[in-house]
């Protein structure tokens, strides 16, 4: 569903029309972990999230006004996310990564929600001041690079393989 669309059953509510996905997979999990919402777990990031979300906004108006507090205080701006990728490899590495650092603040067992999204929407749930936030963030990010650095110190011994080192005996 695009973010604008007159049929998005957000869009008639205030404060929540033009929710990116991030955005109400962010308010579900809220909605689910801190706010104690029984939600079946099976819509989160599914077909119907933005339907489940909007039917317990229409019930809780205070949690609709509190949004855009809300989003100033918890989601860090999409450009401090961009180097987490969906490359498989990297959602291996940062999963763990980001489980301990925000204390398994996203418990498992979301079919729907995986690989990136996961990363990023334990993150966005993670009720941290917005700066030890962008910290951990960018201490991953530096971890990261260091841990692909070595790929290249690596790299010669996939070279020498390839190119016909002999071992002699």
């Amino acid at each position: 569903m695009a973010v604008n669309d007159p049929s998005d059953p957000l869009a008639r509510l205030p404060n929540c029309s033009g929710l990116s996905n991030r955005h109400v997979i962010w308010l579900w999990l809220g909605l689910y972990v801190h706010k104690g919402f029984l939600l079946d777990r099976d819509t989160c990031n599914g077909e119907t999230m933005r339907d489940v979300v909007a039917q317990v906004l229409e019930a809780a108006t205070d949690i609709a006004s509190e949004l855009p507090d809300k989003k100033d205080q918890f989601l860090l701006p999409a450009e401090q996310l961009e180097w987490i990728t969906t490359d498989p490899r990297q959602v291996q590495w940062l999963t763990t990564k980001i489980d301990n650092l925000t204390n398994r603040v996203l418990p498992v067992g979301f079919p729907h929600l995986q690989g990136r999204e996961r990363i990023v929407a334990a993150l966005d749930i993670w009720l941290v001041d917005l700066e030890e936030k962008q910290r951990g963030v960018e201490q991953l990010h530096d971890q990261w690079r260091k841990h692909i650095a070595k790929d290249s110190q690596l790299a010669w011994f996939n070279d020498k393989k390839e190119g016909g080192f002999r071992r002699t005996h």
